[in-house]
């Protein structure tokens, strides 16, 4: 066996190493994301200026969608494994268009909607960024598992 062959058997055998959590977490998963959706919601509606507690929340709902995107299926085979992996790289792709385009589109649609001057591109924060993603990986992931 050449060394090529030897880093690539090292490389499989250390992916093999990553687990998934059992199905008990995404059910977890899927009560804290409703119920940190519910509470976003209304503190955005209630508009308390807490804003430790809205940060709070969407680190519940970021790591309670990471929770479903990492978590094993009843019966997980091969099949479901090329799922997730798909939907994995449909996430990150969407979500780099997310990104490269979404302050384009703000700076330039922004100003048609209110009528004002366009301003500098803004930068964009990592909590949408980070939710868009895991949000279209498991979207796509069970969009992918239903027309199996």
């Amino acid at each position: 066996m050449n060394s090529l062959q030897k880093i690539l058997v090292c490389e499989a055998k250390s992916l093999n190493r990553f687990n998934l959590l059992s199905n008990r977490y995404k059910q977890i998963g899927f009560l804290l994301t409703a119920a940190s959706a519910i509470v976003l919601t209304l503190l955005y509606t209630l508009d308390t200026g807490g804003s430790f507690w809205r940060v709070f929340t969407q680190n519940v709902l970021l790591l309670s969608m990471l929770l479903i995107s990492i978590s094993r299926e009843r019966e997980e085979d091969e099949y479901t494994l090329s799922l997730r992996m798909r939907s994995y790289m449909l996430g990150l792709v969407c979500g780099v268009l997310y990104v490269v385009f979404q302050p384009y589109v703000i700076y330039f649609i922004t100003p048609l909607l209110r009528g004002g001057e366009m301003k500098e591109v803004i930068e964009f924060p990592a909590f949408p960024v980070i939710w868009f993603i895991l949000f279209v990986q498991i979207g796509f992931y069970y969009l992918l598992r239903a027309s199996r």
